[in-house]
């Protein structure tokens, strides 16, 4: 059997802590073709859940020179995890819908 060192068992030991450290996703919901915030601020490797609880298809779109996302079309009910992985101000928008927007400010 082998010897198991004092590091090994401090770091799976850290293993649950930092689990709980990670942040529940932000909800934001589709409805009445908009978002339900107009501006959110998270921090960065934050992930933002768009909830489509609309009747019609959403799309979530995000480009900018430093973070770029595009999801497939979205059913009515279906979730949409986005990870924001650089620091800045996006704008989020819904390609079937264009006067959707919202911002994300990434810290």
């Amino acid at each position: 059997m082998k010897a198991v060192g004092v590091a090994t068992l401090a770091a799976v030991a850290l293993i649950p802590a930092l689990t709980a450290l990670a942040a529940a996703p932000v909800v934001v919901n589709q409805v009445r073709r908009a978002f339900s915030v107009r501006e959110l601020h998270i921090k960065r490797g934050d992930t933002v859940r768009f909830n489509n609880v609309d009747e019609f298809l959403h799309q979530v779109y995000v480009e900018s020179p430093t973070f770029k996302y595009s999801s497939s079309e979205q059913s009515p009910g279906q979730l949409v995890d986005v990870v924001f992985t650089s620091s800045g101000t996006f704008e989020v928008k819904c390609e079937i819908h264009p006067k959707m927007t919202m911002t994300v400010t990434v810290e």
